[in-house]
């Protein structure tokens, strides 16, 4: 059974936490003149939130070819860190994606029937609701499907922010990290983020801001997904801002998770000639697993022999095609051999060039515009856009400015809203935005509200860039410190060694004397021995213990 804080009262009384204290802390007296806001520590509604010592903290340090071996543990592998002030209060440094080593500020004396199970505050493991979606390269997944598929041993990959830049990168260690008091951020389009107060989303300029300190109107970085050629792709908008880079703001996700494959060594660059193909078929997964590198010669033989439109001379062909292989071979060799390409492209250059095309264009050209049925059907295809399925009077400065920034060009937005470009003549505002590169898209913050009550909270890791994409399309930041330490036994006393890991991609403060792990005590029966009747290896343990074996 949980217990409460009146059993956690009465224990402490009798010894159970020395020092002590009986109520939750949120202010740290720097000097007498001076107090500054805690991570908070003490008794909570049902558990204890401890404190790391300022006496002594260690990281592992690289060691070349050095092996750390928890049966053999060098003390060599670690190396002091020393204790900071500023006006903030006292703190060591984790530097990126590295591991430390602490030990609780309080001693714990254990009950014989009573075990306790440590968990790493959210200040420092910043999460959500188990139900919120991440955008993966294969798709949306909640949390708890996350957890589902990483014990199952899946990878997986999503994207974030590295240079200005959305790229593909592994998630790793989808996980439960506890029960937490949460804000409800609304997005413009509707679409909301259940999560902590203190977790940070990114601006559309590159800041970070935390939950509970955004704005109405704060534009936060977006990604969105669109289709090119029927592939998925990516739009990074804000690149399209910026002229020079605007050719690189659309990229398909298969070439994305190619590129990441690449970065990491797993994958060789694509030469011109390869091509990414879908193992199975299904262009909207674009997992690692499905992917896989082809000659443009392979490509296309591969696909021609599902897709009849390559195809000709009607069913009988068509079977020849599928049941003969040396027919088959006989016609694929012959489709793309480099004399039927070369071919191909000689013959589809000098019919453009030819005199008989010129002929044949300047007759129509003619004949569109000298026949009366004619020029009244030029006249409305003009009044409407060509192709219109909306008239001019429906495109509005917004509609436009979406369309502008979904495409990348003035064409491409042509196309996509069915009108000739003509009918942006109205807006010469925003097409000259475009045009200089200042047109803007934006993810925008329509309210923030806190909840009541508590929810089981959830995050993961991006070690390569510290943020990841929501299925709504924006940023957030990942969990960057993990506290990690071993249930304490029935019995068991000392100190606790705290090990923590920065799986961030920036350098962490760890704050001495605040919070740092919160302590849930579970009563049961009396077991048959506990850790003080074995005389545990780690009994009366005093400041940080490495393994011993």
């Amino acid at each position: 059974m949980l217990k409460n804080d009146h059993w956690i009262l009465e224990q402490a009384r009798a010894g159970m936490i020395a020092p002590f204290e009986e109520s939750l802390i949120r202010q740290i007296q720097l000097t007498p003149a001076q107090a500054v806001p805690a991570l908070s520590y003490g008794l909570s509604s049902y558990g204890y939130d401890i404190r790391l010592n300022p006496e002594e903290f260690l990281i592992f340090r690289h060691i070349p070819g050095a092996v750390v071996n928890p049966k053999a543990f060098s003390p060599e592998n670690l190396e002091p860190v020393a204790l900071k002030r500023d006006e903030y209060g006292d703190y060591f440094i984790i530097p990126a994606n590295s591991y430390g080593l602490g030990f609780s500020l309080e001693k714990i004396q254990m009950p014989p029937n009573v075990t306790v199970i440590c968990l790493g505050k959210s200040t420092y493991a910043r999460c959500f609701t188990g139900e919120t979606k991440v955008k993966l390269v294969d798709g949306d997944f909640s949390f708890i499907e996350l957890i589902d598929r990483a014990k199952k041993g899946d990878q997986l990959y999503g994207y974030g922010v590295e240079n200005n830049e959305i790229v593909v990168q592994e998630l790793v260690a989808p996980r439960y990290i506890e029960d937490s008091n949460l804000v409800r951020v609304t997005l413009d389009d509707g679409s909301f983020v259940d999560c902590t107060p203190d977790h940070k989303f990114m601006l559309r300029n590159g800041t970070w801001v935390e939950a509970s300190q955004l704005k109405i109107d704060d534009s936060l970085r977006p990604i969105y997904q669109h289709s090119s050629h029927g592939y998925p792709t990516i739009f990074d908008s804000v690149l399209a801002d910026n002229l020079e880079s605007r050719k690189r703001a659309w990229r398909t996700v298969h070439q994305m998770t190619w590129d990441c494959l690449v970065r990491h060594g797993k994958a060789e660059q694509l030469s011109v000639d390869d091509c990414i193909h879908h193992k199975n078929g299904d262009i909207f997964n674009s997992h690692p697993q499905n992917l896989e590198s082809l000659s443009r010669s392979e490509h296309l033989k591969l696909h021609n022999q599902c897709d009849q439109r390559y195809l000709a001379g009607g069913a009988k062909f068509k079977q020849c095609y599928e049941t003969d292989p040396a027919f088959r071979e006989k016609i694929n060799k012959k489709l793309h051999s480099p004399e039927s390409k070369a071919k191909a492209a000689f013959g589809s250059r000098d019919w453009k060039l030819s005199h008989e095309n010129a002929q044949n264009l300047e007759r129509c050209r003619t004949k569109r515009w000298s026949e009366a049925d004619a020029k009244e059907k030029q006249s409305e295809v003009a009044r409407q856009g060509i192709g219109a399925l909306h008239r001019r009077n429906d495109i509005t400065e917004e509609v436009l400015v979406s369309a502008l920034l979904e495409t990348g060009t003035i064409r491409g937005a042509a196309r996509y809203l069915n009108v000739d470009r003509s009918a942006f003549r109205r807006f010469p505002q925003v097409m000259n935005s475009f045009r200089s590169g200042t047109l803007q898209h934006n993810h925008k913050v329509a309210s923030v509200q806190t909840l009541k009550g508590i929810a089981p909270t959830y995050c993961l890791t991006a070690p390569e860039t510290g943020n990841f994409a929501l299925s709504n399309g924006i940023f957030v930041s990942n969990c960057g410190l993990i506290a990690n330490t071993t249930p304490l036994e029935a019995s068991w006393r000392g100190a606790i060694t705290l090990e923590f890991s920065n799986a961030s991609s920036t350098d962490c403060r760890i704050y001495a004397n605040e919070g740092v792990v919160q302590l849930l005590f579970f009563e049961g029966e009396p077991c048959m021995t506990t850790y003080g009747d074995r005389l545990g290896k780690y009994q009366n343990q005093e400041g940080i213990t490495l393994p011993l074996v």
